[in-house]
Parts: structure tokens; C-alpha cells; sequence
């Protein structure tokens, strides 16, 4: 991530500087990609942070911009053996620049409504195990913050009210503000509307580490508004046995061990004709660390938002070997969800906010 920083970075100060021409216009770029960039990085202090949204949106479509733009100067240059130079080059660059300044605004202000607008993604499974039929309604990554509508949580709970889940399950990253701001906003009130007849579960996400680091108690938050929070737990109903995980990077901020799956898995007798069901905020899959003789029989994630919007729509399958969607990572069913939130700004283009409504089906 830090490399990655790095290249947009260095990326962004060498096509703002061909804007100019003269010196002092390179110190003015080098000054502003600076103060632009410090509003991204994790450390900045609040008053910068509030410009962040916009700032990933326009960074992140001037790259893209850009790196389309050299692709056709280096083919100019193999074809004409000859750089691209002198006061018309500069001119189509400010054009190119004010092309991407009005891009940017309509992809924002379309991606704003894209974001607000989620979707109710149903999908059928026969579940091993299972004795009748068992209704999963599974959210994730609501990112509560500033920029968050609360009418849109309010749809969602009108959405669990009709369509009636057996179960609530929730994959982690529930907010970007502080416990207090939570319940100052009127949050508290609205989550403790989440309920359904088996119980509404869930786990930590990354973001529960880095608010903890913030004097944050999140996971607290959580219990205390109704969630019965898994971490590296399981609980085992009549239906069926959930496992929750402690996310991978939120186990270092709050001190806590992340354990095999072995360690906490539900015992044989717990699994006599019974479905095991795993949550993990982030689809890491099974490895040979958690030593378990039997697989989940379905297992539900969240995190990778899909690339939230485009262009890392396209590179998030790079990182993840499943992005978004139904698959199976090794050797067990996997559902990740695209979330139901945003982080940093309200955008989506390309992935979808999401909540999924499987009905699982004796196999």
C-alpha cells in the first residue's frame, strides 16, 4: 500500500509540474501534490480528512487519465521517433487537465447516487446439514461516518422488517466515527431495530483496529446496541453453528491473538446433522495454520467493496482471489459481499452496495 501511495504520488507531482513551465510553477506543484496527498494519508488530522472523499475520486481518475495519455505519447514517440514538446504539448495537457477536472465532478455526483442506492442480492444454496429451510440476511462494511446517509440505513432495516431473515449476520467495518459520535448522531437507536428470531451475529473489521488505536471501543459499541459479537467464537443453535473471526489486522490494534479455526471450531457432536457457518471480514480462506478436520459448510465475507469504483474495479481481482460474489476458496463455499457501505468517499461505479438475502435450502 505505502509503494502504491508512493507511484500515485510521484505520478500525480510530474503531470501537474508539465502544466508549467516555469520553475516556480514546479515548486507550486510539488507544494500543492503535497498538500493534496496529505489529505489521503491515514494520519491526517480531521480538518484535512474532510476533504478526503473528493480528493480519492479526483486522484484516482487523473491517474487513470494520465496513464492512458503517456500510453499514446510513448506510441507517438516509437512511430515518429520524437518527444512530444513546446507550448502546443503544454496546451493539450491543460486541456487534458480541465477534461479531467469535469469528469471527475459528474463521476462523483453519479457515483454519489449509485452509493446510496444499494441492492438486495438473493441467491439460493442447498446448505449440508440443514433440516429445514434457513433465511440469511448478511450486510457489511457500512462504514458509518459524516458522509453517511442515515435514511439509508432506515431503508435497510424497513428491507430486514419485510423480508423476514430467520438470522442477521454482519461482516465487520462498522463505522470511520468515535462510539460517542455514534450515539450523538442517533445511530444507537437504529441498530438496536436489528433483530431477527435466531439472533443478529457478527465480527470485527479492519476498522474496528484503527478506531481502537483512536481510543474507540467499537466492538463494545456493538454488543451493547444487540449484536452478539463472534471473535474467534462459535455459536452453536438448533439450526445451526457460526464461527466468527477476529479480523486479521484488527487482532494486532486491540492486542488480541487471531487463533486457528481449530481452536474454536464447534465439536462433533455440535455438527450432527448441522450446518457450520463462517464469518470473516476479509477472504483470506482456509489455511493449513487453522488445522480443522472438517471445512465450514458456507462461509461469508466483506472488505473488498468489489474495487468500490472504477478504475480499481478492475484491479481488485489482483488482490483477491475472490473479489466479490459466490466462489469457493479452499475447498469451501464463499460469498463476499460487495458491502453495503463506502469508505472514504460515497461512491460506487462499477460495484454495487449491496446486502445479500440467501435462502439456504436442505441438501
Amino acid at each position: 500500500m505505502v509503494i502504491l501511495f508512493f507511484i500515485v504520488f510521484v505520478c500525480f507531482f510530474f503531470h501537474i509540474q508539465q502544466l508549467f513551465s516555469s520553475k516556480s510553477g514546479r515548486i507550486f506543484s510539488f507544494i500543492f501534490t503535497v498538500c493534496l496527498f496529505s489529505m489521503v494519508f491515514p494520519g491526517a488530522p480531521d480538518f484535512l480528512r474532510i476533504f478526503r472523499p473528493t480528493v480519492i475520486v479526483y486522484v484516482s481518475n487523473f491517474f487513470l487519465l494520465w496513464l492512458l495519455s503517456d500510453l499514446v505519447f510513448l506510441v507517438f514517440r516509437l512511430v515518429n521517433r520524437r518527444p512530444l514538446r513546446g507550448k502546443y504539448f503544454r496546451r493539450y495537457l491543460r486541456i487534458l487537465a480541465g477534461f479531467g477536472l469535469v469528469f471527475s465532478t459528474v463521476f462523483f455526483f453519479v457515483g454519489k447516487e449509485n452509493n446510496e442506492n444499494f441492492r438486495v442480492r438473493h441467491e439460493v444454496y442447498p446448505l449440508f446439514g440443514l433440516q429445514e429451510p434457513l433465511r440469511v440476511l448478511f450486510f457489511s462494511d457500512s462504514h458509518f461516518a459524516a458522509a453517511f446517509e442515515q435514511k439509508k440505513l432506515e431503508r435497510l432495516i424497513h428491507v430486514m422488517d419485510s423480508v423476514k431473515p430467520d438470522v442477521i449476520f454482519f461482516g465487520g467495518d462498522l463505522a470511520d466515527m468515535s462510539d460517542s459520535a455514534l450515539d450523538a448522531e442517533g445511530y444507537a437507536a437504529l441498530f438496536r431495530k436489528i433483530k431477527a428470531p435466531l439472533g443478529f451475529y457478527g465480527v470485527t473489521g479492519n476498522h474496528e483496529g484503527y478506531l481502537h488505536r483512536r481510543g474507540t471501543d467499537l466492538p463494545a459499541w456493538m454488543r451493547k446496541n444487540g449484536m452478539i459479537l463472534l471473535m474467534d467464537s462459535t455459536v452453536c443453535l438448533e439450526q445451526f453453528c457460526v464461527s466468527g473471526r477476529i479480523d486479521s489486522q484488527a487482532a494486532k490494534q486491540l492486542e488480541l491473538p487471531r487463533k486457528p479455526l481449530a481452536d474454536f471450531a464447534p465439536g462433533e457432536g455440535d455438527l450432527v446433522l448441522k450446518p457450520w457457518i463462517l464469518l470473516d471480514h476479509k477472504p483470506l480462506g482456509i489455511t493449513k495454520e487453522d488445522s480443522v478436520s472438517r471445512l465450514p459448510d458456507f462461509a461469508f465475507s466483506g472488505h473488498t467493496h468489489g474495487g468500490q469504483f472504477f478504475p480499481w474495479t478492475l484491479v481488485i481481482g489482483l488482490v483477491w482471489e475472490l473479489p466479490a460474489g459466490f466462489g469457493i476458496l479452499s475447498g469451501t463455499p464463499w460469498n463476499v459481499s460487495t458491502g453495503f457501505g463506502s469508505w472514504g468517499p460515497p461512491v460506487r461505479i462499477g460495484a454495487s452496495t449491496e446486502v445479500l438475502l440467501i435462502d439456504f435450502i436442505p441438501d
